[in-house]
This record gives structure tokens, sequence and C-alpha cells, in this order.
């Protein structure tokens, strides 16, 4: 008979098995915490630089895909009703424009640096999108989060939109659990 290694279960396991439906209704419905919105938002403050200074590729993908996901999460969390008015919509729209030229430039090998229009574009996004996150619940986050990874996981099947880039961090996530799971599989 073999020994069974006995193991403490991770807290993790334990919070999900022992929290009532009362108490994850409350941390849900709880804002996303300050310092994860002032996380989120310096890092993207320095993806702007970043994309904007930087004149290596690899760094302008990775400024770039940071702001991409951003501004998806955005549009995501427009449609939970934050940040959704007529003037917002136009900001997300221009953002994704701005995002859209950078990325077509950056393809092709001649991105020198932003547009000044790019630049307006992405920091009136940002400024909307910092008001989102420090208005919306872990919930809303989390809603949003999971709907731009479904988008992109529709979007790399070859169910994208027009003009739809399906590759950002979340678009790695995605590629990433994909092959876990083929290599499960076969």
């Amino acid at each position: 008979m073999s020994a069974k290694k006995n193991t403490p279960m991770r807290r993790s396991c334990l919070v999900a098995l022992t929290a009532n439906p009362i108490h994850r209704a409350i941390e849900n419905a709880a804002k996303l915490p300050e310092k994860r919105a002032d996380g989120v938002m310096s890092r993207l403050s320095l993806s702007v630089v970043e994309l904007h200074t930087d004149k290596g590729v690899r760094g302008q993908v990775m400024a770039w895909k940071a702001l991409g996901d951003s501004a998806n999460i955005a549009e995501q969390l427009s449609l939970l009703r934050i940040c959704s008015d007529t003037e917002s919509r136009v900001v997300f729209a221009a953002w994704q424009e701005a995002l859209a030229s950078v990325w077509s430039r950056i393809h092709a090998k001649t991105f020198t640096g932003l547009e000044p229009g790019e630049i307006e574009a992405l920091h009136a996004g940002l400024e909307r999108y910092e008001i989102q996150l420090r208005t919306c619940s872990r919930r809303e986050y989390e809603r949003a989060v999971s709907r731009v990874v479904e988008l992109v996981r529709q979007a790399m099947t070859g169910n994208a939109g027009e003009g739809v880039i399906p590759i950002g961090y979340l678009g790695d996530v995605v590629r990433d659990a994909e092959t876990v799971l083929r290599k499960k599989a076969g």
C-alpha cells in the first residue's frame, strides 16, 4: 500500500468552500481596491511613455498590448453602464482608432512615435478608464475582463469583427490556456 502525502489544502480552496453567499455578494459589490486601480493606471501611463519613446518593436508591442486590453475592458465596462454616456463612447472609439493606427504602423515597422492626435486620444481614454476603475465594483471589473477574454477567444477562432486585432495580454492568456487544454486532450 502506498503512503499518501498529507498535504494541506490551499487557502484559496478553503475560502471558496467556506464563504457563504451573503459574504460573496458583499465582496463582489465592494469597489475595486484603490491600490489595484492605482497600479493599473500607473502601468498604463508608463505604457504610453514606452510606446512613445521605445525604439524597439518588442517594447512597443508590449506597451500596445497593455493599452489595447485596457481599451477593450473600458468598452465592456461602458456596456455595464459605467461611463456609458455619448461623450465617453466617442472617447473610447477614438482610443480604439488610435490604437489600431499605432498597431498598423508597428506591424509595418514604420512606427516612429505617437502622433499628437493619438496622444490626445490615449490620454482621454485613460482618463475615462480611471473614472471607471474608481467607480466599478470588483464583480463588474471581473465581468468586463471575462467578456474581453471571451471576445478574444472568439476572434482567435475566426469570429472576429472587421478591424478586430485578437492580440494583447488577454489574448496571450487565452492562447496559453488553449495550448494547455490541447496538450491534455492529446
